[in-house]
């Protein structure tokens, strides 16, 4: 994918569920409720009472065009957690009461968890990305994405000069300065200022100045200038900067920095048929 602005955007470059035996139409086998002391459960006696009433009422749902059961797991990122097999077995319990319809509930990290996690329909994401999303390393992700920029401008400052809203960084030394088209408002977090870097022609820069809606200061002062003139690209995520320790250094989950590179970035696709 690709990221945003004109008339210089920066950009942001990307490049099977399986199913269970009971398939749509298919029955589940109800099991047992859950007892309403389990940890993580949510089968307290007020639960069973209202699925127990719809399914007295199922008429009521027969003019509904049911297409899927959809639920998420709580401990998605913590396969072993025991809260998600019960939170798998009471969907099973609910949804035997029910029209039969196809069931969802792995997203990426539950893709992983084996086929009986499966189900029906599997909604991949960040795995799409080679993003990780759980504690137990997913084999064969890879990063196949990089959010980049173009550099606007390329200025020397003296020692002593401050640059950024409110000055917020002063120069130690003479300092040569790129600013590239990329901000929050194309998904670039506030916090990467001091939570990564960026990459220019291979070599990693340290972000100054803070980052503004739509431009961001990079110190290039230590690369020889023919690696950075205007129109050079600065790459803030991808390979070499993946998003996962910064979303850890930012104290959120990756997905939540990715879904924030939105519609002002431009988005390409390459690779793949």
């Amino acid at each position: 994918m690709s990221s945003a602005s004109t008339p210089c955007p920066p950009s942001i470059r990307s490049k099977k569920s399986s199913t269970a035996p009971a398939g749509p139409g298919g029955k589940i086998a109800a099991s047992p409720w859950p007892s309403s002391s389990t940890p993580g459960s949510a089968g307290s006696a007020s639960t069973r009472a209202k699925w127990r009433s719809w399914h007295a009422r199922r008429s009521l749902l027969a003019g509904l065009d049911i297409r899927c059961y959809v639920s998420h797991l709580a401990a998605y990122n913590l396969p072993e957690d025991p809260s998600n097999d019960v939170q798998r077995r009471l969907l099973e319990t609910l949804v035997a009461m029910l029209p039969a319809a196809p069931i969802s509930l792995a997203a990426s990290s539950g893709v992983y968890m084996g086929e009986h996690w499966h189900y029906d329909i599997a909604r991949v994401g960040s795995a799409l990305f080679g993003i990780q999303t759980s504690d137990r390393p997913q084999d064969g992700l890879q990063p196949c994405y990089d959010l980049s920029a173009p550099i606007l401008a390329v200025a020397e400052h003296p020692a002593g000069r401050r640059v950024g809203y409110r000055g917020v960084t002063e120069l130690r030394r003479p300092s040569r300065i790129a600013t590239a088209a990329i901000g929050y408002a194309n998904g670039l977090p506030q916090g990467y200022m001091t939570a990564g870097v960026a990459h220019v022609g291979g070599h990693a820069v340290p972000l100054v100045g803070g980052i503004a809606m739509n431009m961001t200061m990079l110190d290039v002062t230590d690369l020889p200038a023919a690696l950075c003139p205007p129109g050079a690209r600065a790459t803030f995520f991808g390979a070499a900067q993946p998003i996962e320790p910064v979303a850890e250094s930012l104290g959120c989950a990756p997905n939540a920095i990715l879904t924030q590179i939105g519609s002002g970035t431009r988005k390409i696709h390459s690779g793949g048929t």
